[in-house]
């Protein structure tokens, strides 16, 4: 029927597709192409306005957990009324299961789904095997890198190869915590004042003028000293004043160099001197290295970025300069020489933060993905407090 109500009748009730990522929370319907809503993952306790970290459950007293629990609940409590508007109980969900949440938020989650929301079924899925479906592939090299944390993944026949994960700190934070430090040494010479201003300004605010103003270079400065190729003639990389507010509320800026732009996203690439040495690029062949050679070629040539961070201008091309040039020069990947100038990064009209989320979004909406749905009945009959591990998933549904 084409009148309103008659599509109200008869069209299926989509899925609830759900992605609980380190910085935002993408949430909307199965068979659409972009998410409803973006909400910021900080999970605050409005009893006490405590922020929630994720740590393991041994480190977690049972006051810690129930206060978990009560944070979680209202905000799938806003996600379903406030802004999808639907019924859970009516709904199939799709949750996007980020491989570094602990088991025990996981068991809260589908709990609370479950014994809470009644929805009728639940799929979980690893993201990384998200990432791979609008692309069609099932074998690939999915590269994470987030907000807090970045991964490398391998995943083959859409089952992530666990212990060939390759993880590291550097991530949209470390960017930031660059930016605010050259920025300030910058400012403490040439400008006091504002860089007092500067120095009082919130994260997030300092959030802010990386996501809007950073990029990457090209090449890395490092690799062109060493190879005495820096350009005689150096590329312009213009100032930018970004407004703020100064100790007494008024309107002022401050100045964010060309070189503050350009440098402060180095750290993904060189990493630091303290726990991540090695920058991303190393990390990305030291998992390729690890996997077994009859599924290497398969996994360098579906390279995947996903994440936030990977949204930065540049990050894309940089990285492949970096692999190709520590192939080229890194006795260390001698193995992999001959992946030189061959690895292949898939290319797709989506943004790299919501990747996993499209990927929910198709299997929530293939039938032939039914079998793969736990049903609340099927729950409470069986008495499972958590879904069976999407790699050796195998559950008898009751008719």
């Amino acid at each position: 029927m084409n009148n309103f109500f008659g599509k109200q009748i008869f069209e299926r009730q989509k899925a609830v597709v759900i992605d609980f990522g380190s910085s935002f929370i993408k949430c909307g319907f199965a068979g659409e192409g972009i998410p409803q809503a973006f909400l910021p993952t900080n999970l605050i306790d409005l009893q006490t306005g405590e922020q929630l970290e994720i740590t393991s459950k041994n480190n977690t007293s049972q006051k810690k957990i129930q206060i978990w629990k009560r944070t979680l609940f209202k905000r799938f409590y806003s996600i379903f009324f406030d802004i999808l508007n639907v019924n859970p109980k009516s709904r199939k969900v799709v949750f996007c299961e980020n491989i570094l949440l602990p088991n025990f938020i996981k068991e809260m989650i589908i709990e609370i789904l479950f014994e809470k929301f009644h929805v009728v079924s639940l799929l979980c899925v690893p993201s990384p095997v998200l990432a791979l479906v609008p692309f069609k592939k099932h074998v690939g090299l999915v590269i994470d890198l987030g907000h807090s944390e970045s991964t490398v993944v391998p995943v083959y026949q859409e089952i992530p190869l666990y212990s060939k994960i390759e993880y590291c700190s550097l991530a949209f934070d470390s960017v930031v915590k660059s930016l605010r430090s050259i920025s300030l040494n910058e400012l403490k010479e040439t400008n006091k004042e504002v860089h007092s201003i500067a120095e009082k300004l919130p994260e997030t605010i300092w959030k802010e003028i990386a996501a809007k103003t950073c990029f990457v270079l090209e090449q890395s400065p490092l690799i062109l000293k060493k190879e005495n190729k820096e350009k005689k003639k150096k590329e312009f990389i213009a100032d930018i004043n970004y407004p703020c507010l100064d100790n007494e509320g008024n309107d002022t800026s401050i100045t964010i160099s060309g070189k503050a732009r350009s440098n402060a996203a180095e750290i993904l690439f060189n990493g630091n001197s303290q726990n991540d040495y090695e920058g991303i690029p190393y990390r990305i062949l030291e998992c390729l290295m690890s996997c077994n050679s009859d599924i290497t070629i398969a996994l360098s040539q579906n390279l995947i970025l996903t994440g936030g961070t990977s949204m930065v201008p540049g990050c894309r091309l940089r990285l492949e300069n970096e692999i190709n040039w520590l192939l080229e020069n890194d006795p260390h990947f001698k193995k992999l020489k001959g992946l030189q100038g061959k690895l292949i990064f898939q290319k797709h009209p989506f943004f790299n933060n919501y990747l996993s989320w499209i990927g929910g979004s198709v299997f929530g909406y293939l039938e032939i993905m039914n079998e793969k749905f736990v049903s609340l009945q099927t729950f409470k009959q069986m008495g499972l407090k958590s879904i069976p591990n999407w790699s050796h998933f195998k559950i008898e549904q009751d008719n």
